[in-house]
């Protein structure tokens, strides 16, 4: 995490699904929530038992082959070439326990160490964003970092599905406000275009990214739009949930 009085760029990263720690105390997300007989919706609490109702499971598959030092990687290379900081947080404990990219009582199952590292982990976020929007005039980008295993391409996550990619339905995304700043007469721009934070990295030798000037429809490969992070601090500042590949061969 880097301390917020030395960040010095409109850049957050986050890292929710890196982490490998296995903490004391806090159960195992792995056997999911609970949907009762009595009720129609997934319940979720660390010490249900479920013995009156069926489990609704829940995601704990860590990215990068659990951990991996990326975004401390991205963070000391802005440092030592361009000389410059973001704003970085990134989760030491294992997705089975703790899920930061998630809505709390999902996340956590209401366990309160989890509870409490949950607070603690978007709290940096809010305080970067915060941050950012007085230093900058609210002109800033949160990355939340991810890695997948789907093929050898980046998605790059703006709250847009791959339907709505392939049909050219733009309309609504999470850089609401780069697009007014950047792109005001044609948003495709800085969501497949020219733009693109897609084209941006293929330009960089960063290999095939969807959506991106030269791929801008994911035609019928697997596409994440973004998950919680991603689409809860859109209202505040431009976001995108970019998955990068696992594949190396």
């Amino acid at each position: 995490m880097t301390r917020l009085n030395l960040a010095n760029l409109n850049l957050i990263v986050s890292s929710p699904h890196a982490g490998s720690e296995i903490p004391n105390g806090i159960p195992d997300r792995s056997p999911g929530g609970c949907r009762h007989n009595s009720t129609s919706t997934c319940t979720y609490y660390y010490n249900d038992t479920c013995a009156d109702g069926v489990r609704c499971p829940v995601t704990t598959v860590q990215d990068f082959g659990n951990w991996d030092p990326l975004a401390e990687l991205i963070v000391k290379e802005l440092h030592e070439t361009y000389g410059v900081l973001p704003f970085a947080v990134v989760a030491n404990w294992n997705r089975k326990n703790i899920d930061f990219n998630r809505e709390i009582v999902q996340a956590t199952f209401q366990h309160p160490i989890a509870i409490k590292a949950y607070h603690g982990y978007h709290g940096y976020i809010e305080r970067a964003i915060k941050k950012i929007n007085k230093k900058f005039d609210g002109k800033g980008l949160l990355i939340d970092l991810h890695q997948h295993a789907q093929g050898k391409y980046t998605m790059v996550g703006m709250s847009l599905s791959g339907v709505q990619l392939n049909t050219n339905n733009l309309s609504c995304s999470s850089i609401e406000r780069l697009i007014e700043l950047s792109c005001p007469d044609d948003r495709s721009d800085c969501i497949c275009g020219s733009k693109a934070f897609g084209t941006f990295l293929e330009s960089n030798g960063l290999g095939t990214a969807y959506p991106s000037l030269n791929n801008p429809k994911p035609e019928n490969k697997t596409f994440y739009q973004g998950g919680y992070i991603t689409n809860h601090y859109s209202s505040k500042i431009n976001a995108i949930q970019t998955e990068l590949s696992f594949v190396v061969s």
